[in-house]
């Protein structure tokens, strides 16, 4: 979908793939019907030969698409934020399914100038039951996933626990998240974002969990 006016868009959603062809298909499907405002979307695939080159050629010059030739997630976010236009990069699993209210509503939080990263819950595979609802961690990678109530008393530099959001259900400012380098390529998969999170919020920024 093109950003409104022609210019540049102010949202860019990246999606990292690898080795799930048909879930890549029904999350490029399901991004059609997402309300707000314009927006392009980056794809950044893996090694993988499952059919993905396929699926995203069915989608050649709607949607940008660069490769990793690691099996490293966050390598492959860094390669998607590279890629992205937008002022605000939002992150969707590839087998995540946004609901068409998704973008307006994690847009909303980016109103408030101090919070750099935003994201909300997220339904297991049934679309019934709540996966991760709001979470904290502390510096040693212990998480608490079972909070009922955002944890925004920690948003201060150098609290020992930090808020964080999903990677599947987040959206960061591009600028901040230059600012502190991106993605840890070290996380190659699991903590990724907890790190990231826990960077931002002791340069002052805050995490909003929706």
């Amino acid at each position: 979908q093109p950003s409104q006016g022609g210019g540049a868009p102010r949202v860019s959603i990246v999606i990292c793939t690898d080795g799930r062809a048909d879930a890549l298909a029904n999350t490029l499907r399901c991004l059609q019907y997402l309300d707000g405002p314009g927006f392009e979307v980056c794809v950044v695939r893996g090694p993988t030969e499952d059919g993905t080159a396929e699926v995203l050629a069915a989608w050649e010059g709607r949607i940008k698409v660069a490769q990793n030739p690691e099996r490293n997630l966050s390598v492959s976010r860094n390669i998607g934020i590279a890629m992205a236009a937008g002022e605000i990069v939002a992150f969707v699993d590839d087998d995540g399914l946004p609901e068409p209210a998704w973008l307006g509503q994690i847009l909303a939080a980016f109103a408030d100038p101090q919070v750099a990263g935003a994201g909300g819950i997220v339904m297991d595979h049934t679309g019934a039951q709540v996966q991760y609802h709001y979470a904290s961690a502390d510096r040693l990678g212990n998480a608490d996933w079972q909070r009922s109530t955002p944890a925004d008393g920690y948003n201060f530099p150098l609290s020992f626990n930090v808020p964080y959001v999903q990677g599947t259900n987040s959206a960061f400012r591009r600028d901040a998240l230059l600012a502190v380098g991106g993605f840890d390529e070290e996380f190659e998969f699991y903590l990724d974002e907890t790190d990231l999170c826990c960077r931002l919020v002791d340069e002052g920024w805050h995490i909003r969990q929706l």
